[in-house]
């Protein structure tokens, strides 16, 4: 009974995707995960940014030396203000390799660059209140997923990717000048 209990969890493990990496910590500062996939060769996340403070999310390797990972990511706009800028950022040596696609919920357009660890999104037409998919997301056709270079990152040894996300100006501007409406409101009521 034991052999077979044995036996059945042996090939229950062999049947099952080994993970590329698995989460091992994460700083979210009041944004929030929403998913985590990571299926041999491949890392897939949801983060819903709620403020304007990073998010880093921690991972270690588990695949036998692997030399990068499909990387592919939703990051929902939950702020309340709308997006200029968004920026990944990589440490430990991992790198951005090729550049797959990235789009916006509605307002279209945006400009990658990248430069190492660190990629930005500026968008084309900042007003994107909604969020933004990385790489080939969903399987729509003509989207490609981005890569990672781990770049000699052994089994056991962790790295973190750090996002966040810069409000347009005018949206700012908007929610101070409100602010000061409200105060102003305030403080007349009390004279």
């Amino acid at each position: 009974m034991i052999k077979h209990a044995f036996l059945s969890a042996a090939l229950l493990s062999a049947t099952l995707s080994a993970h590329a990496v698995t989460m091992t910590g994460m700083s979210l500062q009041g944004n929030a995960l929403a998913g985590f996939y990571s299926p041999d060769g491949e890392l897939s996340l949801d983060l819903n940014l709620v403020n304007q403070r990073p998010a880093t999310l921690v991972f270690t390797v588990e695949a036998t030396d692997p030399a990068e990972l499909k990387f592919d990511a939703v990051l929902a706009n939950l702020s309340g203000f709308n997006w200029s800028l968004v920026t990944l950022t990589l440490d430990k040596g991992v790198s951005f390799g090729s550049d797959g696609t990235v789009q916006t919920t509605f307002a279209p357009g945006s400009v990658l660059s990248r430069a190492g660890g660190t990629a930005q999104i500026t968008l084309a037409q900042p007003g994107e209140g909604y969020g933004l998919e990385i790489g080939d997301v969903f399987g729509n056709a003509g989207t490609t997923d981005w890569t990672l270079q781990l770049n000699g990152l052994k089994v056991g040894q962790q790295f973190s990717l750090t996002v966040s996300a810069v409000p347009e100006p005018e949206s700012v501007a908007l929610m101070l000048a409100g602010l000061g409406v409200i105060g102003a409101v305030r403080a007349r009521r009390r004279v």
